[in-house]
């Protein structure tokens, strides 16, 4: 640098000397002087205009993926969603073992027989009484009894005889037990005269049954002497099954 500014005073005083006097032969270039020190920096000039946008580039290799996170704290509960609409009836479970028998209920009426019918024109058959018929339509339905059950019947005759007559017409309670048979339930007897052309004689009897027999009731008619009965001849009773206590 000192270097420098000596070639720089000598070209000043040349200069300077040459304005007073001629202008003498250029001497030959010398030789170069040494390089001064770089001067220092000068400010920086203003920004350059930003450049277009580069293309995208190819998306990356995906990474690995990270390891699963801990679970997060549970939420509130929500509101109860809305009843769904029943489904469709499912099939019938198994029958479930028979249970052990109750206890014995109160008394009270289990069940009703009755009858209505025609049995005439019919024959009673005299023996004062002691034969009777038993005619089909003057008998109920069957019955089996269960335990401590009674039967209450309640019959009624209506006859005509088929030619005038002074005879009496005998009404009895029948029963056949377990297809049996009919024979009578009653100690004594209940009959009527046909003095007035009608003989109408009704009766009444409780029956104690024995459990599991089935039970038959029905009405019986016979009178004194051998006799006929016109078409006009009818029946009715009813019979009252009933469970009492011991």
């Amino acid at each position: 640098m000192r270097f420098g500014f000596i070639l720089l005073v000598s070209v000043l005083l040349l200069l300077t000397c040459g304005c007073e006097s001629q202008n003498g032969s250029d001497g030959s270039t010398g030789p170069q002087g040494a390089s001064g020190e770089p001067g220092a920096d000068g400010e920086n000039g203003e920004p350059g205009t930003t450049g277009a946008t580069g293309a995208d580039g190819e998306p990356g290799v995906d990474g690995l993926e990270g390891e699963t996170g801990p679970a997060g704290s549970q939420g509130p509960t929500g509101e109860q969603g809305p009843t769904g609409e029943q489904g469709p009836e499912g099939p019938e479970g198994p029958e479930g073992p028979e249970g052990t028998e109750g206890p014995q209920g109160p008394s009270g009426i289990i069940k009703v027989l009755d009858f209505d019918g025609q049995f005439g024109p019919a024959q009673l058959p005299g023996n004062n009484g002691n034969t009777v018929i038993n005619p089909l339509a003057c008998r109920t339905t069957s019955h089996v009894a269960g335990a401590n059950e009674i039967a209450i019947a309640t019959f009624h005759g209506t006859a005509t005889p088929s030619a005038a007559s002074t005879d009496i017409m005998y009404i009895d309670v029948m029963v056949s037990q377990n297809g049996g048979a009919f024979s009578t339930a009653l100690a004594g007897y209940a009959a009527e005269g046909f003095a007035d052309s009608v003989a109408a004689p009704s009766v009444a009897k409780r029956i104690a049954l024995t459990a599991g027999v089935s039970y038959v009731f029905g009405a019986g008619f016979g009178s004194n002497a051998v006799m006929n009965v016109a078409t006009g001849s009818f029946c009715q009773g009813v019979v009252t099954i009933a469970k009492i206590d011991d």
